[in-house]
């Protein structure tokens, strides 16, 4: 394992198995890592212990990488050895490659993605998904124009604020933080009942969204150097963020989430997985307490 010294950055761990081109997953991550400053780690997790250049044989790193980064190898479970080489390392991200899938959530629970993104003391990580072009994904953390912040009123998903808003700062970046109201008609007994908005008048409703919004800031300090705008949306929420994301072009979504596979978030989470339009970062709920 590396030693952490005086002159080494934070590092942004990227764990590599050489099923992609490792340039891909590498040149996203120099490029979030320009932003936030941090070093590059490159991890494989093996079945027996490797050398520093049996690693980059195996991920297939290209020889002009090698310099710029340093080579890690644990053994184990590929989740597991991840999740404790990051908490080893002080890791400031953890970047994924996920190649996203179709079907019920049920298909995720076995993939190293989310059994990263489930352990309760993970830095946040960082989701590209090999769907998409990596070069295109990496512009976009390059030069940040747009963040969208999915939020729900909890204090969990106001944490996503606090993140947000200094990637913000940092790259000069508008905020866009988003709301969905579920509009689909919910069973009672044999009928569909209404939406519970549907005879609310739009005063109601524009009251509603300001002390939404003031609930939500009151939870995190309100962002003073960054450009926020909120947006309420109707529709199914496992989906509205992926389109308003594609909507919109926004070039990063950061998303809190409790690491619970069984609640209602993490059908979000699923989602963005599989349709996101643009890189994820994943963080870690943390429970808040008001702000003076």
């Amino acid at each position: 394992m590396v030693l952490m010294t005086e002159e080494r950055m934070t590092p942004l761990l990227v764990p590599l198995d050489g099923s992609i081109p490792a340039a891909g997953p590498l040149e996203v991550a120099q490029a979030f890592a320009e932003l936030r400053g941090d070093d590059i780690d490159v991890l494989f997790v093996s079945a027996e212990p490797l050398a520093a250049g049996e690693v980059a044989e195996v991920v297939g790193l290209p020889v002009e990488w090698l310099p710029r980064v340093t080579l890690l190898n644990t053994v184990g479970d590929p989740g597991e050895g991840i999740c404790r080489v990051g908490g080893e390392i002080k890791a400031d991200v953890i970047l994924m490659s996920t190649h996203g899938r179709t079907g019920d959530l049920r298909s995720l629970v076995g993939s190293v993605t989310l059994k990263v993104l489930q352990d309760p003391f993970c830095c946040p990580v960082l989701v590209v998904r090999s769907a998409l072009d990596f070069s295109s994904q990496a512009r976009r953390l390059r030069h940040l124009r747009r963040i969208c912040i999915p939020l729900d009123g909890s204090p969990e998903a106001a944490w996503s604020v606090r993140v947000g808003s200094a990637l913000a700062q940092q790259a000069n970046a508008r905020i866009l933080m988003l709301h969905v109201i579920d509009d689909r008609p919910r069973k009672k007994g044999r009928a569909l009942a209404e939406p519970s908005y549907s005879d609310q008048p739009l005063y109601e409703l524009e009251a509603w969204q300001e002390e939404f919004i003031r609930g939500s800031f009151a939870m995190v300090h309100r962002p003073r150097e960054a450009t926020t705008s909120f947006v309420l949306r109707f529709g199914d929420p496992d989906r509205e963020v992926s389109h308003f994301a594609a909507e919109t072009d926004c070039d990063l979504i950061v998303a809190a989430w409790d690491g619970n596979i069984s609640a209602g978030r993490a059908k979000v989470v699923q989602m963005l997985l599989e349709q996101a339009p643009c890189p994820l970062l994943f963080v870690r709920a943390r429970e808040l307490q008001p702000s003076a």
